[in-house]
């Protein structure tokens, strides 16, 4: 069973605020982990559903990811990639969104799991795979501070990493690209590239900025165009909560 990912509140305010008032940071590989403080109201018993969609569930506490700066949390991000596979890209079949829960799942669970999960989701027959990465690598904890977004692309035998905090989650992007690369066919695995992408100017929309990465990037795979750049507006982003 997966436990769901929560993201916590102060390791990526803290990083940004340092860098900004001129602090030393700690090496991003080792940055200082924190236990997760709520972005949101533990779930209370009149916590109800507010929507289904499609085995997402998103309850009244998910919604209140969304306000003011709290972290947007897994359901949300779960929520539009379904909606991007379901609505906005449903006539592409060559594009495969992976939710927050099954890309942790390969990228911290056993790895004798990973072929059936990737079979079961059809990844082979996919052109483009997306994957939101967090940064917690407790199996039995639901810890992290940062997302970002990895995507596979087969015609150009690459990996594309989308970061909107430079850089921070580049260790479980190329861990969770390690293990996916360990069990494909070829003698030469695919490379590893740091698409230059449109940076967030405050401490808490890494969520916001993953969605909108995924939408701008699934565009330009069907467009045939090139996925090492990818330029969103910071305005769109406050614009997905």
């Amino acid at each position: 069973m997966v436990k769901k990912i929560t993201i916590g509140k102060n390791t990526e305010k803290r990083t940004y605020e340092q860098k900004k008032d001129g602090e030393k940071s700690n090496d991003q590989n080792e940055k200082e982990k924190t236990s997760v403080t709520e972005t949101i109201k533990e779930k209370e018993p009149d916590d109800c559903n507010i929507l289904e969609y499609h085995g997402t569930n998103i309850r009244q506490s998910d919604l209140t990811s969304l306000e003011g700066e709290n972290w947007i949390n897994d359901c949300i991000i779960s929520f539009w990639l379904e909606h991007l596979q379901r609505v906005t890209f449903c006539q592409n079949t060559q594009l495969l969104f992976v939710s927050p829960a099954t890309t942790q799942l390969i990228k911290i669970g056993d790895k004798k799991d990973i072929p059936n999960i990737l079979n079961h989701l059809g990844a082979w027959h996919m052109e483009y795979i997306f994957f939101p990465v967090n940064d917690n690598e407790l199996v039995d904890k639901s810890e992290g501070s940062h997302w970002s977004l990895l995507v596979y692309s087969k015609n150009d035998h690459t990996w594309y990493h989308l970061d909107s905090q430079r850089g921070l989650n580049n260790k479980h992007a190329r861990c969770l690209m390690t293990r996916v690369n360990a069990i494909m066919e070829g003698e030469t695995p695919p490379k590893f590239v740091v698409t230059n992408c449109t940076q967030q100017d405050n401490g808490y929309d890494c969520g916001a900025f993953t969605m909108l990465h995924a939408q701008e990037m699934a565009k330009k795979a069907v467009e045939k165009l090139h996925l090492d750049t990818c330029e969103v507006s910071t305005l769109e982003a406050s614009k997905m909560r």
